[in-house]
């Protein structure tokens, strides 16, 4: 039996008895709790004993989550952070959510375009309410966000952001060693795979990519964590030319590799509504198969021409910028684009002594720790899109899909596997 099985029955803070594990990520155990004293269902992120600077960490969760307070950002109900000495470790009391994150519903194919439309304008708003007091959710992913059934049949689903446990206040002293990249390797921004102190910009990529991720059922850099992380350094991700020149324009901004040229996270929310009807009929099985032999690698950035027309033309800000003829490319063009890659990859792991800490977790999964709560956040006058989404189709005029009461159905905060 291992020591999270073994807690099975134990009570912590005198009142949350733990039922059983739903999850498991790289700081903390989540389970599903009784609070004895209200009567509901919990879910009780225990974390593993660690060092100084962890318990800085959790501190800096626990003061940024009570900050926190809307419909579609996770709710802290309690928390213990262990002193020396105490018999109990440290831990969070979460709302628990009974539904499916959103890698989940990915995987299962239940995400069509109105769905990820619908996401994409609730995630951007919980977002906006975690930016304006200055802090960073840093691991923004599929597994991080999960999908709360609701009773309005034009919403089924309420999309929950969960797991700040490395959100970072921005301005506030850097809890990290300089140089160590922080969250998950498919959907760190540039700046974060260098080492960069992440801004609200970084956020704001990584919902790109969630986005597309949503659109196409695919990770938008696959491949190894080394070849995934130095592509998204030299390269944007592939934006599906079937998409409406909408999404694409949003998508072209949302993963800009120049954090000044993304949108806040208002802005998103908000186009995000707008453009919904767009995605009307959209699913990712409208997106052509990818080349899974190439599509993690950068793309050709040698310009072919005929032998007779080679030139020298300066670039703005580049006087060494030079036009290749074809036959001289052809020879070329894989060295050198094997030699960029090696350099990238090279300056990102090696300079500086830079140590990853990244939460790998399979297909971009982790520990999701999630209520279903929050009661402000200004409302909004625009509808929201309709969606399908935990195997239940959902069309504007069809039934939602109903929500046991009680325990529920067991598959809640931290459901993803780590």
């Amino acid at each position: 039996m291992s020591s999270e099985e073994a807690r099975v029955g134990q009570i912590f803070g005198g009142r949350f008895r733990i039922e059983r594990l739903i999850g498991r990520g790289g700081m903390a155990s989540v389970y599903r709790a009784d609070d004895t004293h209200l009567r509901r269902d919990v879910a009780l992120k225990i974390f593993d004993a660690g060092e100084a600077g962890d318990d800085s960490r959790r501190a800096a969760e626990v003061h940024a989550l009570a900050r926190l307070n809307h419909p579609n950002l996770v709710s802290l109900f309690d928390a213990h952070l262990a002193a020396p000495g105490d018999r109990e470790p440290s831990f969070l009391v979460m709302e628990l959510v009974d539904g499916p994150s959103l890698h989940d519903a990915i995987a299962a194919g239940t995400i069509d375009g109105q769905a990820a439309a619908l996401i994409a304008a609730e995630v951007a708003e919980a977002l906006h309410t975690a930016h304006s007091l200055g802090i960073v959710h840093r691991d923004l992913k599929p597994g991080n966000i999960l999908l709360a059934p609701t009773e309005v049949p034009s919403e089924p689903f309420r999309a929950k952001l969960a797991d700040f446990g490395i959100a970072h206040l921005v301005g506030s002293t850097r809890l990290t060693v300089a140089g160590t990249v922080m969250g998950t390797a498919a959907y760190l921004s540039p700046e974060q795979i260098t080492g960069t102190d992440p801004g609200t910009e970084s956020d704001i990529y990584s919902l790109g990519l969630v986005l597309l991720e949503c659109l196409t059922g695919r990770v938008p850099f696959p491949g190894t964590m080394a070849e995934s992380m130095s592509a998204r350094l030299v390269r944007d991700p592939e934006i599906p030319s079937g998409l409406p020149s909408g999404w694409q324009a949003l998508l072209a901004q949302l993963t800009s590799r120049d954090p000044a040229l993304r949108p806040n996270a208002l802005d998103v929310s908000i186009r995000s509504r707008l453009l919904s009807d767009e995605l009307i009929g959209w699913s990712s099985t409208s997106v052509p198969a990818a080349d899974a032999a190439t599509e993690a690698m950068p793309a050709p950035t040698l310009l072919l021409v005929p032998p007779t027309e080679v030139m020298s033309r300066p670039a703005a800000g580049d006087s060494t910028t030079r036009v290749i003829p074809a036959s001289t490319a052809a020879k070329t063009r894989r060295p050198r684009a094997l030699i960029g890659i090696a350099a990238t990859v090279a300056a990102v792991l090696l300079a500086g002594g830079i140590a990853l800490s990244v939460a790998l977790g399979g297909n971009g999964t982790g520990v999701a720790t999630t209520p279903t709560g929050g009661v402000s956040g200004a409302p909004t006058s625009t509808p929201a899109p309709s969606a399908s989404v935990a195997n239940v189709p959902i069309a504007p005029s069809a039934p939602a899909a109903p929500v046991s009461p009680g325990k529920g159905n067991g598959k809640g905060n931290g459901h993803n596997k780590p």
